[in-house]
């Protein structure tokens, strides 16, 4: 019993990771996580799964090479992951605008100098993913005589990848009429200003680079007569660039420069008696993998505001409509923590002689992130106020929205020095302006993280399989079409290519 305690501490470790996944339609964030196409376990299996635990000779080495194209499919639930509301697109107008009732986002805030200014906007997530893998698995075996090692294994995977990624931001019923020297003139232009360091929305962004190094170092306690019982453990170590600030849903590599820990287990199980013509079998796959935590920079938003993110803001004791975006006092370092992906696959496996076809169901999730601000954030921003106090200097309007601008902030005095207006009916008591400064605890963490994620697919892969006295090989292609459950995970189908050999 105790040989098979690793195999019962995966599948441990599996059931918590999908009891935090709650259900929702999440709103105004501004980091998603997305699948890496390597890390495919059904695509990684199959047709490999006999040949790097009954090499055919004392060589004890495998190889394989597989090929990967990944592409999202729309899905107008992804839109509202980085919107707002339930319409899937947003009505930007100024304040002096015939629509300005049913608007989402004030023109103003963007920079757009013309009060009159409507337009509409929407985006559409995409990303396509392209590239190979290697990867080399070795018998331990066969570097030394020791007992100890028999049945061991090790296998490293070297993927390189392009990753291309786009909101698709479109614009249209655009009507400006403002001077084309002073700001930006459509809603295009306005998400992209020079001025905005940080949560820009770009046409594209493209990376290509090798993505890291995976390594896997386990023990086949059973593989013989197409019954298998496999565990492992597993090592990420990151090369790829991470998620550049300066854009939304920027195109990152891989885990997002975080380091992995993991382990995982592959079970297959002979259905028929005779297995001498053909074998019909049931396999099941499991892997976790816990990234560490490292440090970014992300974007947050004010508890209550959604695209708090992209309003203006003025500075304490400075002068009048400082108008600084919001972008660029908002994205603050953070230490972030993405806890557990886990990936379950099970279905049949269909093997003759030479062929080998197979049906899966797979589950990929993930939990929350967490994002933990870890700078002094200096509470001296206010959100842009009207005018400015009678000494000339900066207001603030905190309970301004992205919607529209509230009145000033006051404060009730029953001294006539300083005091702005009188209060109606009372002439000892006036209004004094009131500068009221975004603080630590006005910051929504949950705004810039990753939400919980899960997601069902189906795949099939078919493949021609060659084993002879000294070496094996196989050639095979599959796909799949993958489902998110909410709207935290693009909707993606996958296709692929591989070719190995064991000696």
């Amino acid at each position: 019993m105790k040989k098979y305690l690793p195999l019962c501490m995966t599948l441990t470790l599996f059931t918590p990771c999908l009891a935090r996944i709650d259900a929702g339609i999440y709103q105004s964030k501004t980091f998603m996580w997305t699948r890496p196409a390597f890390l495919n376990m059904a695509a990684e299996q199959a047709f490999w799964h006999d040949f790097i635990y009954n090499k055919p000779s004392k060589g004890g080495n495998s190889v394989q090479i597989k090929s990967m194209y990944q592409k999202s499919l729309p899905k107008k639930r992804i839109k509202q992951y980085f919107l707002f509301g339930c319409s899937g697109n947003l009505l930007v107008t100024g304040d002096d605008s015939s629509c300005v009732e049913d608007r989402n986002v004030r023109a103003e805030w963007l920079g757009i100098p013309d009060s009159q200014f409507s337009g509409r906007m929407t985006i559409d997530p995409e990303q396509r993913q392209t590239g190979f893998s290697f990867t080399f698995h070795k018998d331990i075996s066969t570097l030394s005589d020791l007992s100890m090692f028999q049945d061991y294994w090790v296998s490293v995977e070297l993927p390189i990848f392009a990753v291309r990624n786009s909101l698709n931001l479109t614009q249209y019923d655009i009507n400006f009429n403002g001077e084309r020297n002073q700001g930006p003139t459509d809603l295009i232009s306005a998400f992209n200003q020079k001025c905005w360091h940080y949560a820009k929305i770009p046409n594209e962004r493209s990376n290509l680079n090798a993505v890291g190094l995976l390594f896997k170092f386990g023990r086949a306690f059973l593989s013989q007569d197409h019954f298998q019982v496999v565990y492992y453990s597993t090592l990420n170590i990151p090369f790829g660039d991470g998620q550049n600030p300066e854009y939304l849903f920027d195109a990152y590599l891989g885990t997002n420069r975080h380091f992995g820990m993991g382990a995982g287990a592959n079970f297959q199980v002979l259905l028929n008696q005779d297995a001498s013509r053909y074998a019909l079998c049931w396999f099941l796959n499991l892997e976790q993998l816990f990234l560490m935590r490292n440090k970014q920079l992300r974007t947050f938003d004010l508890k209550g505001k959604p695209w708090s993110r992209y309003m203006l803001y003025n500075r304490m004791d400075g002068p009048a409509n400082q108008n600084i975006p919001g972008v660029n006092i908002l994205t603050l370092k953070s230490r972030v923590r993405p806890y557990n992906w886990v990936d379950f696959s099970t279905g049949w496996r269909f093997m003759t002689e030479h062929w080998d076809l197979e049906l899966g169901y797979d589950l990929w999730g993930h939990g929350n992130e967490r994002v933990e601000i870890r700078c002094n954030f200096p509470e001296i921003y206010g959100i842009a106020g009207d005018g400015a106090t009678p000494e000339g200097k900066a207001v603030s309007a905190s309970k301004s929205t992205i919607c529209h601008r509230a009145e000033n902030d006051t404060t009730t005095m029953t001294n006539y020095d300083s005091c702005t207006q009188s209060s109606p009916g009372n002439p000892t008591i006036c209004q004094k302006d009131l500068f009221v400064p975004v603080t630590l605890g006005d910051i929504d963490e949950t705004s810039a993280e990753a939400q919980s994620a899960i997601n069902h697919k189906v795949h099939i892969a078919i493949g021609y399989v060659d084993k002879g006295t000294n070496m094996d090989g196989f050639f095979g292609f599959g796909g799949s079409l993958e489902f998110p459950q909410k709207n935290s995970a693009l909707h993606l189908w996958n296709i692929w290519f591989k070719v190995g050999a064991s000696r």
